[in-house]
């Protein structure tokens, strides 16, 4: 089954073509893992995203639309087709940006894809699920610690995991020790096994940290999407370019 393939069009052509008895049972079985039911809030995803980014947690930042913020459940991972709630806008601007990247990472390896291909095959978890504008330890739910690395390992196999704002936080003893409890992640992210320079960006060195996993890279973005120097859209471009010709499976 090429439904977890390191190319995006062969994910995306094998998600389309899967029987309906095939799809229920898979969505059924990623849904199982879930601490929320059916699925997290504020974490679309598809079930076999190519790119996937982490967060700490849904933010602060609803549309300006939104009149009430509440933490209700989304709908279950999708297959074939992009999650509703990944066109989600913000008023920040963090899902255009991250919508970007998602598209960036899978034009880099399958150049046909239209924009609603690629994010057919993207998703976005966070650390838990609380309102909270603040990328610290004090947001991240043990619960969603030990899950986030059972769900990307087993189920979603990513073959990039992008983490945003999560530098300082993944190296707490306390987290660490929640996603070691997993026994999928078996990572140190004080070491990288490999760091690349962001060169674009000459005001200071930002970097982009990476590790191995079993499905493709970990990467640590130099920055969240929503804090300086990327509430600058062109640095935030800038950003993405440079790590799709830098950052290789």
């Amino acid at each position: 089954m090429n439904l977890w393939s390191n190319i995006p069009r062969e994910r995306l052509n094998s998600a389309k073509q899967l029987p309906e008895f095939d799809r229920r049972r898979i969505i059924a079985n990623i849904s199982k893992t879930s601490p929320m039911k059916p699925w997290p809030f504020g974490m679309p995803t598809s079930v076999n995203p190519f790119v996937l980014t982490i967060g700490p947690s849904p933010g602060e930042s609803p549309n300006k639309s939104d009149t009430l913020l509440n933490r209700s459940s989304y709908s279950l991972p999708t297959c074939g087709i992009p999650h509703e709630k990944i066109y989600y806008e913000d008023s920040k601007g963090f899902w255009n940006k991250v919508r970007f990247l998602y598209q960036s990472f899978a034009l880099k390896y399958s150049s046909d894809l239209n924009i609603e291909e690629c994010m057919a095959i993207s998703g976005n978890l966070n650390f838990g699920v609380g309102l909270s504008g603040e990328a610290s330890v004090g947001v991240i739910e043990k619960e969603y610690a030990k899950w986030i690395p059972t769900v990307t390992t087993d189920y979603l196999k990513p073959c990039f995991i992008i983490l945003l704002g999560l530098n300082t936080i993944l190296k707490d003893t306390q987290v660490g020790n929640w996603i070691s409890n997993s026994g999928k992640w078996n990572l140190n992210f004080r070491t990288p096994h490999e760091e690349i320079e962001f060169e674009k960006y000459e005001r200071k060195r930002l970097v982009y940290r990476i590790w191995r996993y079993n499905h493709g890279k970990i990467v640590m973005w130099p920055q969240h999407p929503s804090r300086s120097p990327f509430t600058n859209i062109s640095i935030w471009r800038a950003s993405v370019e440079e790590a799709i010709e830098k950052i290789k499976l």
